[in-house]
């Protein structure tokens, strides 16, 4: 599955994509249902340095559309924490999938 990426404020960077993909794996492994992923990288103007990394992951599927944002001071840092919320959001999913 392809993921699209967009950069706000900030270049575009082959690491942090490898990164990034490397960490959504985990989520797709999870459900053969997830129909879209798209990640964006945002730089914050916030005066503290751990406010500033932004990182966004949506994650759609049938019927619903998953979304984690975290904020850190490093882009790779957002990505993990983002991604172990969605992480927890598509369990949640499943659960409420099965019982209907």
């Amino acid at each position: 599955m392809r993921i699209n990426y967009e950069y706000h404020d900030v270049a575009s960077s082959e690491v942090l994509e490898n990164f990034t993909q490397n960490k959504v794996q985990h989520i797709l492994k999870r459900s053969d249902r997830i129909t879209g992923v798209d990640v964006y990288f945002k730089v914050n103007d916030a005066q503290l340095a751990r406010d500033r990394m932004t990182a966004g992951i949506r994650v759609e599927l049938p019927g619903e559309t998953l979304f984690a944002e975290a904020v850190n001071d490093e882009f790779q840092k957002s990505v993990a924490q983002a991604t172990d919320e969605l992480l927890v959001q598509l369990e949640k999913y499943k659960a409420k999938s099965a019982n209907h």
